[in-house]
């Protein structure tokens, strides 16, 4: 089985140190975490990246974790979380995070940023789902944001939108492979003040909606709601995020 960490650990790793033009924190993502918190909770935000969801949650929360895979994201975290006592980041492995986390230690736990997806088999994210189901409390949650790849591959859609600001211009292609279930993820990053071209290939395993609440129903969650965005609005398949929260 492949998991995260065979699938092209370069892949982030080349862009770390411009992540945050590329994907700054947005709001809603935000305001969506921050209303399912308060200030006893601990958190664990599996793929953190740079942090700065994690930061941004600190001063609302008893403890929060970071943990990715990639060393240059999680030194870029944790030179940001200096002045933050209750704020951790960690390198790790998401289908191996149990080794370094106490069961039933955590109220809350996300996954954003299209992490997920990383994990190419079915089987591998529900080993992952698992690991997250024994961390939580009782009662407690975890929180998925990914794309919505019925939608994607209803609609043959082989792009995404550009990215593009005054540092940088990020393109994002789609190449389907024969079965469909996992795709080539390609990127081009170009910085403007030098010119620099960096690219980039990567797998993806297309998790269909359907498949994640199947594989979330299996391990035990309960209470599961899906939205199209994190302004809660209600699930369809015509929109390219998918918001998914579900219950120990």
């Amino acid at each position: 089985m492949k998991n995260i960490s065979q699938n092209n650990p370069e892949f982030y790793t080349s862009i770390a140190k411009y992540y945050d033009y590329i994907f700054p924190l947005k709001n809603p993502a935000f305001a969506f975490t921050k209303s399912l918190i308060d200030k006893k909770m601990s958190i664990l935000d599996a793929g953190c990246a740079t942090g700065s969801l994690s930061i941004a949650l600190s001063p609302y929360c008893h403890k929060i974790k970071g943990i990715d895979l990639d060393s240059e994201m999680i030194k870029m975290a944790q030179i940001k979380a200096t002045n933050y006592s209750n704020t951790t980041f960690e390198e790790g492995d998401l289908l191996n995070f149990l080794v370094d986390n106490q069961e039933n230690d955590y109220d809350l736990i996300i996954c954003y940023g299209n992490t997920l997806v990383h994990i190419l088999a079915l089987e591998d994210i529900s080993n992952f789902l698992g690991q997250v189901f024994k961390l939580l409390k009782s009662g407690g949650r975890i929180s998925i944001q990914i794309l919505n790849y019925n939608y994607i591959l209803n609609e043959n859609i082989t792009s995404l939108p550009t990215i593009e600001n005054e540092h940088i211009r990020f393109i994002r292609n789609y190449n389907f492979k024969a079965n469909l279930q996992l795709i080539d993820f390609n990127t081009e990053l170009i910085l403007k003040e030098t010119k620099e071209r960096i690219k980039n290939t990567t797998e993806l395993i297309a998790i269909k909606p359907d498949e994640l609440k199947s594989l979330l129903i299996k391990t035990g969650y309960k209470n599961i709601e899906m939205y199209s965005s994190f302004k809660r609005e209600t699930y369809n398949n015509k929109e390219l995020p998918l918001i998914v929260t579900a219950e120990k």
